[in-house]
């Protein structure tokens, strides 16, 4: 085998081995939430707040007032704010 057919093997094996990290990495990123991806993508700066943080319904809630005038709010997302509702009352009701 000469030289440079070594060399393209070894970069053909490379480049599987990139593929396979890329493909492991989408696995991974499946798991977040579809914005998260979103805005990662962007490149713009973001913020994530806890649902355990005090300031997370007050958050959520401009969020919702903002995407609601915006045109942006979709029936998932009303789903969404409920479930995080109810499980911020949920962790109220823990603590008295």
């Amino acid at each position: 085998m000469s030289e440079s057919e070594m060399i393209g093997e070894a970069t053909a094996v490379s480049i599987q081995k990139l593929q396979a990290e890329i493909e492991r990495l989408k696995e991974g990123l499946e798991l977040l939430h579809p914005r998260v991806i979103k805005l990662a993508k962007s490149g713009k700066r973001f913020i994530v707040i806890g649902e355990h943080e005090p300031y997370f319904m007050a958050a959520y809630a401009m969020i919702r007032d903002q995407e609601m005038k915006q045109g942006t709010w979709t029936e998932e997302d009303r789903v969404e704010y409920a479930a995080a509702q109810l499980s911020a009352k949920g962790s109220s009701d823990e603590n008295l």
